[in-house]
């Protein structure tokens, strides 16, 4: 793939500070170290991370650095899943993020951009863990979920190496892989200290109605199409192909449609491979009732769907009534703690079809949507 230059390189210098929009808070800026800035939003739900991407600045051309540390951590109180490592939790005042990008003299001014999901979600529970001590690459076994089959999301992470060092980078990673956290910071001899802390959570499949991975090989940056929706980050991993290098510019930043991903030394010209795993976060949807007798039963393939791209559910078994004409409504059918239940809606379902028998169910449906989801059925005659 060509090397691109984003829009992002432009329209940052229009506005800077924090923006929030409907269930988003972003902010974006120029600093140097640390910094804290005020985050709308962050102290109304758990803030699942979206959006990140840092890039050294110098008046009159690109520059690049060492890299000593790379943060994003929202505000808010976590349940600590490291309650012996030798490094303390993160300390971020309520209502705010803290950011940095930096060597080891953390006096270098440079661009910030960030943003976070942050629609209050029924159960939903932040977890962090951190270590010190690993070298090029750790992993860390992670407690299931309680929700079978929900989905790791990230909400911020810190990045370092130790004893106040920076180096050159090849490799940068956070993600999930079957039930471990992998974090990798490393040069091109793997031998450096660096220690990490990871915010996290786990998202039930009812919100994250779609997950996906994309990757590939690229120089500078790249932008690939995205299905519509919003998204969340659940994992990136950035890697120079050769050798290692300074950094100018690290990110990956989702849109409605879009994933761009940065990853380059202040030329722009090194081959790297990445990969983002994200996720989207269904519409809101409001419980609501109906009766009828049914003249559509259909039962599928796992994870075949139903319904167009922008009104799709997530599910095996599918019905429609009589009296909802345009509409669908379903359910899953997996072999997880709910498969017991789902057989027996099932089973409900097929009796009420072959007799004829008034059906009524409980659903969730996204406003404007004719897709919905079943959470209850009982049958009368």
């Amino acid at each position: 793939m060509r090397r691109i230059v984003l829009t992002i390189n432009l329209v940052v210098l229009v506005m800077l500070g924090v923006s929030s929009s409907a269930f988003a808070s972003s902010i974006e800026g120029f600093a140097e170290g640390r910094t804290d800035k005020a985050y709308s939003g962050v102290d109304d739900a758990v803030p699942l991370l979206s959006t990140f991407y840092f890039r050294f600045e110098k008046v009159g051309g690109a520059v690049d650095h060492h890299i000593n540390s790379v943060m994003v951590m929202p505000a808010g109180a976590a349940e600590d899943m490291s309650p012996d490592a030798g490094l303390p939790m993160p300390n971020v005042e309520s209502g705010k993020i803290a950011l940095m990008y930096q060597d080891k003299n953390a006096d270098d001014k440079y661009f910030y951009k960030v943003s976070h999901y942050t629609r209050s979600l029924s159960g939903v529970r932040r977890f962090n863990v951190r270590d010190v001590g690993c070298t090029g690459k750790c992993e860390r076994l992670l407690p299931p979920p309680a929700d079978p089959g929900s989905v790791f999301v990230l909400i911020g992470f810190q990045l370092f190496f130790t004893g106040s060092r920076d180096h050159h980078v090849d490799e940068i990673a956070v993600f999930e892989e079957e039930g471990k956290l992998i974090v990798m910071l490393n040069d091109k001899n793997d031998d450096d200290v660096f220690g990490y802390s990871i915010d996290y959570t786990w998202i039930s499949p009812r919100v994250i109605i779609r997950t996906g991975e994309h990757s590939g090989f690229d120089r500078g940056g790249a932008r690939v199409a995205l299905p519509p929706g919003r998204k969340v980050i659940r994992g990136f991993h950035f890697n120079f192909d050769k050798k290692d290098h300074h950094l100018r510019e690290i990110g990956a930043l989702t849109s409605n449609q879009n994933l761009e991903v940065y990853y380059a030394d202040k030329n722009g010209d090194d081959l790297f491979q990445w990969k983002v795993r994200w996720g989207i976060i269904g519409p809101l949807t409001t419980l609501k009732q109906t009766s009828g007798k049914l003249n559509f039963l259909r039962v599928h393939d796992v994870g075949t769907r139903y319904g167009p791209p922008t009104d799709q559910i997530n599910v095996e078994a599918v019905i429609k009534l009589n009296s909802k004409p345009g509409y669908a409504f379903g359910f899953q059918l997996r072999n997880d703690q709910n498969r017991p239940v789902r057989q027996g809606m099932l089973d409900l379902l097929r009796d009420a079809f072959n007799n004829n028998w008034n059906v009524t169910i409980d659903y969730e449906i996204a406003n404007d949507n004719k897709n919905g989801i079943i959470r209850r059925i009982w049958l009368t005659k």
